[in-house]
């Protein structure tokens, strides 16, 4: 008996579809809380008690799908935000990147030609050039380090989004099956 059952409910759900499956499960609530309602509270079963059951779970619903709805609208928004600061950032990095190397290379192209200059080197603008050169090696090096600890982080972020998705999805199953068993 109870094998037949599930069958014709596998059935049901390829023919209708979620909003069809939620109301005819809504209604089964209904009458099983009425029913109760008049079995265990010696309350009156009728018709509109069941309507007026019906209705209240489908506002309740509706609230809740709300809710759900406004909670990952927000989640969004702060991907989106999250998202665009780190393309800000990433752009500014890549910035600063390009005119240290820019810095480095013009160093390099001065060193050459004083090497070059007929064996004449200024030492003192050597030196001043080389720290020049080791202090814009040394602000690269720390952008790259910023920038990495800046790509972990986006990192960290999506995997705790994506858990918190899953664990919303799995209340929401639980509570759909402890609903649906409930009903039984």
């Amino acid at each position: 008996m109870r094998f037949s059952v599930i069958l014709n409910l596998d059935s049901i759900r390829t023919i209708w579809n979620k909003e069809e499956m939620t109301l005819a499960m809504l209604w089964c609530w209904s009458l099983w809380t009425v029913k109760n309602d008049s079995t265990f509270n010696d309350r009156e079963a009728n018709r509109v008690s069941v309507v007026r059951t019906l209705k209240s779970e489908i506002e309740e619903l509706k609230r809740r799908e709300k809710e759900r709805d406004r909670f990952y609208a927000a989640k969004r928004a702060e991907m989106e935000q999250f998202k665009e600061k780190s393309r800000g950032f990433v752009l500014d990095t890549r910035e600063q990147v390009q005119q240290l190397r820019d810095s480095v290379s013009k160093l390099k192209s001065t060193l050459q030609f004083l090497q070059g200059n007929g064996g004449y080197l200024n030492y003192a603008e050597i030196t001043a050039e080389e720290a020049r050169k080791f202090e814009l090696l040394a602000e690269k090096e720390k952008l790259d380090k910023n920038l990495a600890s800046t790509y972990q982080y986006r990192t960290l972020l999506q995997k705790q989004l994506q858990k918190m998705l899953v664990s919303k999805n799995r209340r929401e199953e639980s509570t759909t099956s402890v609903d649906h068993e409930a009903g039984k």
